[in-house]
């Protein structure tokens, strides 16, 4: 009697293995069947579309990152270099911008290009301190602008 009881046992084990696999197979099969549905489903595609732009976007930030970390070394360079150059050369003052566009301003006869830095009243006093005879360093100081552009407004005005 034992030896049935322990064959009916090993028999039951044997079709209940057989049911495991059975119900294995059928649970692999439904888990590939809703991977399947869900990678087709609208939400998955909608999810990708804009994980993707979501990238592209990463991408173009990192790229434009990078052409203004470039351009900020060159900067720093340039500056490094302006810095030198005003290091090795310590009789240059610094000059207004203002100045420098008076400088670079040449009028025509159509008035083309860029504005006078100066208007005509202040080049009126330009004149009438030359006249009361100060130097013209003393005029470029009072005016804070170069003693070239104080030159060149008076040679221009003769």
């Amino acid at each position: 009697m034992a030896r049935e009881t322990i064959k009916s046992l090993k028999e039951e084990i044997e079709k209940l293995k057989l049911q495991m696999n059975t119900l294995s197979e059928q649970n692999s099969r439904l888990i590939k069947q809703a991977d399947q549905e869900f990678l087709n489903s609208y939400v998955y595609r909608e999810l990708s579309e804009k994980v993707q732009f979501l990238q592209n976007y990463i991408n173009t930030l990192e790229n434009e990152n990078q052409r203004i970390k470039d351009k900020l070394e060159e900067k720093t360079a340039e500056i490094g270099r302006l810095k030198a150059c005003m290091t090795t050369d310590s009789s240059m003052e610094p000059v207004p911008l203002s100045v420098i566009n008076e400088q670079i301003t040449e009028r025509n006869r159509k008035h083309a290009g860029r504005k006078p830095v100066f208007s005509a009243e202040q080049q009126e006093k330009i004149w009438s301190l030359r006249k009361a005879g100060l130097p013209m360093r003393a005029i470029a100081e009072q005016m804070e602008c170069s003693l070239g552009t104080v030159h060149r407004i008076l040679s221009q005005s003769k």
